[in-house]
């Protein structure tokens, strides 16, 4: 039952509560690991044909070497290569950004967003801004907030201890839960004799069933003497309780759009939300054929018994316990 409350796969707990009563804590534990194991592979395999493998990244990598290598044996004398500091092609001439001080970083010598600006990769913690430092950032200047180290700019040490202290940092913070759909219930048209009848009956893909309360019997004006009785099997619900017994069976025909289905339904006492069954589903066209099938038949409910520990046992007598009970 903890493992159980602690998968969220829906397809991987109908597959352990369908296990035998008799399976021990490691075939449970081997079942998990399989079906990760198989998930993950589906993964990869369903993965979009956009992303580049390893082999086609390497070749591709090793293609443009070969192409980069034969650009290179060509040099062209003519041709001036880009300078780092301004990305300007000068030559041997003077760099327009020598005594130029980077918006970006506030070191003199090269202008912002250049190969030898070291805040390309920084990311300010006032603005969220990628490419430059904290005491750069024109948002901080503007709402007068200033950083403690922001005095000591001039000393080239400082600076120098400060950038890396900047670099070593990283943005924290919490991803936003994931909202939950709730299922919105179907208008079904319910035909019964001549007459006809809606009811909104909620979508339950793991039912065998169709189910709706004696309130919503009344509604339909179904007198409940016409009802067949029930056949004498015991119903249990999805958590493994048994459900009460029916108060009786009708059969009516289903009507969505322009499909339409047979169908018998089963009216029970405590009902508050009439649900429509999985064949229902099918038949109706409301979900795929490939949706896949609920556990028709549950001969066994998986229950953890009660420890015989409590409180007053002794140490040695719990250890005994579970080196007897759990040891493989």
């Amino acid at each position: 039952m903890i493992i159980l409350m602690g998968i969220r796969d829906d397809e991987l707990v109908q597959r352990l509560i369908s296990l035998d009563s008799k399976s021990s804590l490691a075939d449970v534990v081997t079942i998990c690991r399989s079906y990760e194991a198989a998930k993950c592979a589906t993964s990869a395999i369903r993965a979009p044909p956009d992303q580049l493998r390893a082999v086609s990244a390497y070749k591709k990598g090793k293609k443009n070497k070969g192409h980069e290598k034969n650009l290179s044996t060509k040099p062209s004398p003519t041709t001036a290569t880009f300078c780092k500091c301004c990305t300007k092609q000068h030559g041997p001439i003077a760099c327009p950004a020598t005594q130029s001080i980077c918006t970006s970083c506030g070191r003199q010598g090269h202008w912002a967003r250049t190969v030898q600006c070291p805040a390309n990769q920084a990311q300010c913690l006032f603005c969220g801004h990628v490419g430059q430092y904290d005491k750069c950032c024109k948002t901080k200047k503007k709402d007068g907030r200033q950083s403690g180290s922001s005095g000591n700019s001039s000393a080239p040490n400082n600076n120098k201890h400060q950038d890396t202290r900047i670099n070593s940092c990283r943005h924290l913070g919490s991803a936003a839960p994931t909202a939950t759909k709730t299922p919105q219930p179907l208008n079904v048209l319910v035909s019964y004799g001549e007459a006809t009848f809606h009811l909104l009956m909620l979508l339950d893909t793991g039912a065998d069933v169709t189910v709706i309360g004696k309130r919503h019997l009344e509604i339909l004006g179904i007198p409940q003497s016409s009802l067949q009785p029930p056949a004498c099997t015991t119903t249990l619900t999805a958590d493994g309780s048994t459900m009460a017994p029916a108060l009786g069976i009708f059969k009516a025909t289903l009507n969505l759009g322009k499909r339409s289905c047979p169908a018998r339904i089963l009216v029970h006492e405590g009902v508050q939300t009439p649900l429509l069954s999985y064949g229902h589903y099918k038949e109706l066209a409301i979900i795929s054929p490939d949706f896949p099938k609920p556990i028709l038949e549950v001969k066994h409910v998986n229950r953890c018994k009660r420890l015989p520990i409590s409180d007053s046992t002794s140490p040695s007598e719990a250890r005994d316990y579970f080196l007897r009970e759990f040891n493989p």
